[in-house]
């Protein structure tokens, strides 16, 4: 604000250009989505399921992108949750349509409709409640290096574990 009390052009201008830069971000993560899809597809008519992992890797990658994102943007807790929870919920079609992670004949749709998606969101929605809420949130090379400890270390061990819940619920046969 300026001293007669009304907004100078400056500060009109700042919440368009962060509208802009998050939806071209948007745009870039739907072309993403899209073209990991298109892969997908190009390598199933070479090898029967072997783009399902190409179109399960964009997610992940989807999913760490937005969350840095999130976290690092001007917002209340709040906020950031609820577009979190929103983030995971606009990919959850996406994930349904495409991302047939492992053989279906061996799981119950149960285990594809309620595991797939705890599988995949468990540990980005902890790590993000649980380092990404702060009042300063990590800078970049502090996120990448978590995000890659991750999804090398901790997503195996998940999915590990949780695959003997699964067969524990009885939601999947070996």
């Amino acid at each position: 604000m300026n001293h007669s009390g009304s907004r100078t052009v400056h500060d009109q201008r700042g919440p368009l250009r962060w509208s802009l830069k998050t939806m071209l971000a948007l745009a870039a993560t739907v072309a993403w989505l899209c073209g990991a899809v298109v892969l997908a597809n190009r390598l199933d008519s070479l090898r029967p399921s072997g783009g399902e992992w190409v179109t399960a890797a964009a997610v992940i990658v989807t999913i760490y992108y937005w969350r840095f994102h999130i976290a690092t943007s001007s917002t209340t807790r709040v906020v950031k949750v609820i577009a979190f929870v929103a983030m995971l919920l606009g990919l959850l079609p996406y994930l349904y349509l495409y991302s047939g992670l492992l053989a279906d004949w061996s799981r119950m749709p149960v285990s594809r409709w309620v595991g797939d998606p705890v599988w995949v969101y468990a540990i980005p929605a902890c790590s993000f409640m649980a380092f990404d809420l702060r009042k300063d949130p990590r800078r970049l090379n502090a996120y990448l290096l978590g995000s890659i400890a991750e999804v090398v270390v901790i997503v195996p061990v998940w999915t590990y574990a949780w695959i003997i819940v699964q067969q524990r619920l009885g939601w999947w046969w070996m």
